[in-house]
Parts: C-alpha cells; sequence; structure tokens
C-alpha cells in the first residue's frame, strides 16, 4: 500500500512541476498542505496521512516549491474557524493562503483503499488500489489549477 502511495505521489508532482513549473522560473512557490482527508475509519487515517507525509516531502525534495510549516497552517486553520480534516472549499483555500503567505492550497480526501489479490501466469500477490480527490487552489484568483 506504501508502495502505491510513494507512486501516486510522484506522479502527482511530476504533473504539479509541469504545471506550476511554466509560471516562474525565477522564485519557489509556497504551498499550504491542510491535510487529506478520510471517511473510511483508523486504517484510512493512516493511509491519508502516508499519502500527505509522501506528497509533502516529494514537493520539497522537488526543490520548486516551499511547503507552509505544520503548525502555522494550523495557527491559521484554527484563525479562521476551519477544522483539521483536509476539507477545504475554495474560499477558504484563498483566505489560508493569504493567512499563510501560500501562492497555492493542496487538499483532498482518500475515497478508497483496499488490497486485491490477482494471479496470472507470470506472477501472484496482492496490489493496493488507492482513490482519492486532490484540488490544487491558486489563492491569488480562487481558481482551481488542478482537480483529480
Amino acid at each position: 500500500m506504501k508502495r502505491v502511495l510513494i507512486i501516486i505521489t510522484t506522479l502527482l508532482c511530476v504533473l504539479f512541476t509541469g504545471m506550476m513549473g511554466q509560471t516562474s522560473y525565477a522564485a519557489k512557490k509556497v504551498i499550504a498542505v491542510p491535510g487529506i482527508h478520510s471517511d473510511m475509519g483508523p486504517g484510512g487515517d493512516t493511509a491519508a496521512r502516508d499519502f500527505e507525509s509522501q506528497l509533502i516531502g516529494a514537493l520539497i525534495n522537488s526543490g520548486q516549491y516551499d511547503v507552509v510549516e505544520r503548525a502555522r497552517l494550523e495557527e491559521a486553520m484554527q484563525e479562521i474557524g476551519l477544522g483539521l480534516t483536509g476539507i477545504i472549499s475554495t474560499e477558504s483555500a484563498v483566505q489560508l493562503g493569504e493567512m499563510t503567505g501560500a501562492d497555492y492550497v493542496l487538499s483532498g480526501s482518500l475515497l478508497d483503499a483496499y488490497v486485491e489479490p490477482y494471479n496470472n501466469i507470470l506472477w501472484s500477490g496482492f496490489r493496493a488500489k488507492v482513490k482519492f480527490e486532490i484540488r490544487l487552489v491558486d489563492i491569488h484568483t480562487g481558481i482551481i489549477k488542478f482537480s483529480e
């Protein structure tokens, strides 16, 4: 399951790098990641936290983005009355970005995660399937730049 999350995170970062890299090569963009939400219970919460952690790491390691520190993000979310659930409207994302100095707010939900067996002529085993929804909001315009 963790390997699938790493692969998905890497693919998302490649997409973000290609999309946002066209806007400016001079300065790093700042991204706030208020959390990835899951209603799937304890296992879903763990998978959502792992995905969020991998995503933040990949964004930082790309060298093209700065990520708002979690304590500052939590402080801003409490100030504007948002819970730490990861569920954020476009309007709240704009407000959160303005308070933290972020250029973009990346939020989302883990919709489903499960492991299924597979068996073909050469290999057999298990594979993880993960469904999620991610939105990247430009706080300067309120436009959703990416949604998957």
